[in-house]
């Protein structure tokens, strides 16, 4: 979260999602970036973040505390590349799945999004709203002999 006007967050996305939230009128703008739809397992874990169900209900709570209004919130979404060739793995449409699932409940409408493909991205979102996007088609590290 921030409303400085001079910084900028970077994150790298593969089946990753990131959501960006916006409040423009209050100027406060916050993202977050899920790696799982929502924990299917029991165990515990303490980085509730790692999960979109958890992330996007954390970044709302953040926002409306620093004096965000629901009503003007405003939605960008990005990430959710097939980048790995893992058969039978659907994490990436999941997590696509999944936010836009949120945030329509919420009523929050998606404004801007870049999701999907077989490539990565990355993204700077800056104060303001404004979010640059490079596309990245070799994400995963080639091995080296």
């Amino acid at each position: 979260m921030f409303k400085d006007n001079n910084l900028v967050i970077s994150t790298l996305l593969g089946s990753c999602v990131a959501v960006c939230l916006l409040d423009s009128n209050n100027s406060i703008y916050g993202i977050n970036h899920f790696m799982l739809p929502a924990k299917s397992y029991s165990k515990s874990n303490n980085n509730r973040a790692k999960y979109g169900v958890d992330a996007i209900a954390l970044l709302l709570e953040r926002m409306i505390y620093l004096g965000a209004n629901s009503k003007n919130l405003k939605a960008k979404i990005f990430g959710g590349g097939q980048v790995a060739k893992i058969q039978y793995s659907n994490i990436a449409l999941e997590n696509i799945k999944l936010a836009r699932e949120i945030l329509s409940k919420e009523k929050i409408p998606i404004i801007a999004e870049d999701v999907g493909g077989n490539y990565g991205r990355q993204i700077y979102f800056c104060a303001g709203g404004s979010v640059y996007l490079r596309k990245i088609k070799n994400i995963l590290p080639k091995i080296l002999y």
